[in-house]
């Protein structure tokens, strides 16, 4: 072999393992590339995963933080009605000894009963009993029990023979009354 021959093979040897180099870097370039695709890929399913998982944490704590304002909210509405009828008790057991101030009232006319009978009716005012007025009024089942029909105006109450009471807005007894059938 001549030297050009020579020479044209070594430059020949030397393009080919100077594109044998460059394929086994483009190769090593693009494992690479895979890898980090791979790994890029991995962070950022775990980047989602993270988020829902955020997500989730939050949507937890903003429902406990409600359920905790709704449970003190309705603790405190809890506690305001028990305060508000706590003493219901108390006046449903006075209620006979107002009864029985009225009678007295009416039979005798004992100027120290009278102021007695009135302090007691106005103490009781103010607790929260207020009576029910349903004198000449159309008969109501839910406020009224009718104990006796008697001549007079169809469905009217004719006599009051018992009061009936709220106590702070809810009915604590019904009136005992007569009531017309019209005749």
């Amino acid at each position: 072999m001549d030297s050009q021959t020579n020479k044209n093979l070594n430059d020949v040897a030397s393009d080919l393992e100077e594109n044998f180099k460059q394929d086994i870097d483009n190769e090593t370039v693009k494992d690479s590339l895979e890898s980090e695709k791979n790994q890029d890929k991995d962070v950022h399913v775990k980047l989602q995963e993270a988020e829902k998982k955020i997500e989730e944490l939050t949507s937890s704590w903003l429902r406990a933080l409600a359920d905790y304002k709704n449970l003190k909210e309705r603790t405190e509405r809890e506690k305001g009605e028990f305060l508000k009828f706590a003493g219901e008790e108390v006046i449903r057991k006075l209620l006979p000894v107002y009864d029985s101030f009225e009678m007295l009232t009416k039979f005798n006319s004992d100027q120290g009963l009278q102021v007695t009978a009135k302090q007691f009716q106005q103490v009781l005012g103010d607790l929260g009993l207020e009576v029910i007025n349903v004198d000449g009024e159309e008969f109501d089942p839910a406020l009224m029990e009718a104990v006796e029909m008697v001549p007079g105006e169809k469905n009217k109450v004719v006599e009051v023979l018992q009061k009936g009471f709220n106590f702070r807005g809810k009915l604590l007894r019904v009136a005992l009354v007569k009531v017309g059938n019209g005749n």
